[in-house]
């Protein structure tokens, strides 16, 4: 890996680890300023508060993408089928979070990964 993708990962990990220090109280209701829509967001009220629900799946999905980036640095050129076990068990945990975090955004289910403050009353998505 190059050094300026060493940086970036570097990076992402400092942070994903400021990031996920929040989770606690995203989890409690203690952070509700993230309920008003980002400037930045393509898509309405509605889909904002819906992204916000699958981020603390979505923070998993980030560790899990930020191990098998440091696996994928730190392997030399031969591979053991062991490493190579491990990094197919990475990949398949990471899909399953992304998916997960992809259902909490369109169906709003699983219901017990949504931060209870957020999730969805009468029926609504």
């Amino acid at each position: 890996m190059s050094p300026i993708g060493i940086g970036a990962l570097i990076v992402s990990a400092i942070a994903l680890v400021i990031v996920t220090a929040l989770v606690p109280r995203l989890w409690r209701g203690q952070i509700t300023t993230v309920t008003v829509r980002q400037y930045w967001w393509p898509g309405g009220d509605d889909s904002w508060i819906r992204f916000v629900r699958a981020w603390p799946v979505l923070f998993v999905a980030g560790w899990l993408m930020i191990v098998l980036g440091v696996i994928f640095a730190a392997q030399g050129a031969t591979r053991s089928a062991t490493s190579e076990a491990v990094e197919n068990v990475l990949l398949v945990l990471f899909a399953v979070a992304f998916l997960t975090a992809t259902t909490i955004f369109l169906f709003a289910w699983p219901r017990r990964l949504i931060p209870p403050w957020l999730r969805p009353t009468d029926g609504k998505r």
